[in-house]
């Protein structure tokens, strides 16, 4: 009988210490799952946190490379612009500077070719003065520069005299002495075309060679010889470049 008791004492305390044992093991394993979901929610969470900042950055780099390729392009169009208008300005300063030497190559010919013009004219007139020299006599001369005087003097009523309106002397210059008739005809006409008295006063002057000048201080009638072999000189030029 007191083995029985103790058999049944022994089993109650096996089994409290059973219950109290899986009591303490499912309490354990409880919190453990507990704490192994929470774990997962964690993670779940920060995966997914990272999943987003994952997202968020991948969005900046792709708007990062678009702004870049944007600015890119801008900058490309600015340096085509600025290298154009650089360009076009080069070319612009390069035609003008080719311009100023082109008009200067031609003022430089111009100024040549009417100092040659020139020493030709003068060398035509020396020349024509020596055949006139040589091929007519003192009385031959002296006829053509009284035709040359009265070719001037009737022409001289014709002629355009405002630019010497308010001249009150003048010269008559001439290679000889010309006649009183003559300086007397002149005066007439001068004086009638400026409408006031002019002094006259004979000057000699070999280069003439015939015909007369009327000077008026700077200003000048050309009626001589060299002026009408100018004259016809430059009209037998022109003759021949229209042909």
């Amino acid at each position: 009988m007191i083995v029985l008791n103790i058999l049944i004492v022994a089993s109650i305390f096996f089994g409290v210490i059973i219950f109290i044992l899986r009591k303490l093991f499912f309490t354990d394993s409880a919190s453990a799952v507990n704490r192994l979901y929470e774990e997962r929610q964690r993670t779940e969470q920060k995966q997914k946190e990272l999943d987003e900042q994952m997202q968020r950055c991948e969005e900046q780099s792709r708007k990062l490379i678009a702004d870049s390729k944007a600015e890119a392009e801008r900058l490309r169009n600015e340096l085509l612009t600025k290298t154009e208008n650089e360009r076009k300005e080069i070319l612009a300063k390069a035609k003008e500077q080719a311009s100023e030497l082109t008009q200067k190559a031609y003022n430089s010919a111009d100024r040549l070719k009417q100092e040659v013009i020139k020493k030709i004219d003068i060398k035509a007139i020396s020349f024509a003065e020596t055949i006139l020299e040589k091929a007519l006599d003192a009385s031959a001369i002296e006829k053509l520069n009284e035709s040359l005087i009265e070719g001037f003097i009737k022409e001289l009523p014709g002629t355009d005299v405002q630019h010497i309106k308010e001249m009150e002397s003048c010269d008559i210059v001439s290679s000889c002495e010309i006649s009183e008739k003559y300086v007397k005809e002149i005066k007439k006409i001068l004086e009638e075309k400026l409408g006031h008295k002019v002094e006259t006063k004979g000057v000699l002057d070999k280069s003439v060679i015939g015909g007369v000048l009327l000077k008026f201080g700077t200003l000048t009638l050309d009626g001589s010889f060299v002026s009408k072999l100018r004259e016809t000189a430059e009209k037998i030029k022109k003759d021949k470049e229209r042909e």
